[in-house]
């Protein structure tokens, strides 16, 4: 499975895209995402989608999106019933896969500068656009990961 954060959220498998469902349940992925390892607790994933204006079901609305992103990732969503979780692994990224090639050209830099850019020629086409696109700004951990990611890649152009 891959997660590719680096534009809008997608998930493939296999090479093909997984249904994730509509915004909202994607907001809930990627402040999954976002904030792995950690784990995240259903008021804060409510904070996260509605903000201020969460309806009277959205714990139990919550639950539902989490249950649908089960059926398209499987058992990747941990749970112990008031927090959840995503397991994933640390070369399943683009983003990770962008911090990774950046740390080695970097270390290679001094040793061999044509290996260097050469491995940094590779993050570009990584770059779909802004980290997460179409999920909206008022997701707050969401957009301190783009954030991150976006000054990632800068240095990795620099």
């Amino acid at each position: 499975m891959r997660f590719e954060l680096l534009g809008p959220l997608r998930v493939l498998d296999g090479g093909a895209e997984l249904d994730l469902g509509g915004p909202r349940p994607r907001r809930v992925l990627a402040v999954l995402v976002a904030s792995n390892p950690d784990e995240v607790s259903v008021d804060r994933l409510i904070d996260e989608v509605w903000g201020d204006e969460p309806p009277g079901t959205a714990s139990h609305v919550i639950r539902t999106y989490v249950s649908n992103l089960r059926g398209a990732l499987g058992d990747r969503i941990t749970s112990d019933g008031n927090r959840y979780g995503l397991d994933l692994h640390h070369d399943e990224s683009d983003a990770a896969e962008l911090a990774i090639g950046l740390q080695r050209g970097r270390e290679l830099l001094e040793i061999d500068a044509a290996a260097a850019f050469d491995l940094l020629d590779r993050i570009p086409p990584l770059w779909r656009g802004r980290p997460f696109d179409g999920l909206g700004d008022d997701t707050v951990s969401v957009r301190a990961k783009s954030a991150e990611l976006e000054e990632l890649y800068l240095q990795a152009m620099e």
